[in-house]
């Protein structure tokens, strides 16, 4: 390709926060997770356009098929949706009693991009 043609463009991530650091059991224990546990995780803004029911739906269905499984779960949902300052979105804590999986999703306000990191280093 022609250098004259061709931009370069940097991670909009800051790499330095986001690696593995000290890895996926001090980033649970700081969270209060279990060390066992399955943790399909959602973050970002709250709304459509991410689809955070798919991971809601994905979960009852997971569960549907191996019941052995819920007792491990722990779905994490961090953020809020947009505009409204809302820490817990009434159209997924409703969905989430219809697949019957309330008992394991939990809903975390917005956190700091530090907080952010130990959240995905802990997922599954």
């Amino acid at each position: 390709a022609d250098p004259a043609a061709v931009a370069v463009v940097h991670p909009g991530v800051n790499l330095d926060r986001f690696r593995r650091a000290d890895g996926r059991a001090a980033a649970r224990a700081r969270l209060g997770l279990p060390q066992d546990a399955l943790i399909p995780l959602f973050a970002g803004r709250i709304q459509p356009l991410k689809a955070p029911d798919v991971l809601l739906r994905a979960v009852a269905v997971l569960l549907d098929r191996d019941p052995s499984l819920r007792s491990r779960m722990v779905v994490p949902v961090v953020g809020g949706p947009s505009g409204s300052g809302l820490a817990k979105p009434e159209g997924l804590q409703k969905l989430a009693a219809r697949l019957g999986i309330a008992d394991v999703v939990r809903f975390h306000p917005p956190v700091g991009q530090d907080r952010l990191a130990d959240w995905f280093r802990a997922a599954s």
